[in-house]
């Protein structure tokens, strides 16, 4: 099950890291980065429960 939503959580890093350059003309792209970080630092709290 972990190794399943590593590859997941790889495949939407993939996929944002595609869709972000099209975003950065968006009102608050750094919001946008802030939030991806948010979401990556309780992705690893929640590895280490």
């Amino acid at each position: 099950m972990d190794v399943v939503a590593a590859v997941h959580n790889d495949v939407i890093a993939l996929v944002r890291g595609l869709i972000e350059p099209f975003l950065s003309s968006a009102p608050d792209p750094v919001r946008l980065g802030d939030l991806s970080a948010e979401r990556k630092t309780s992705e690893a709290n929640q590895l280490h429960l």
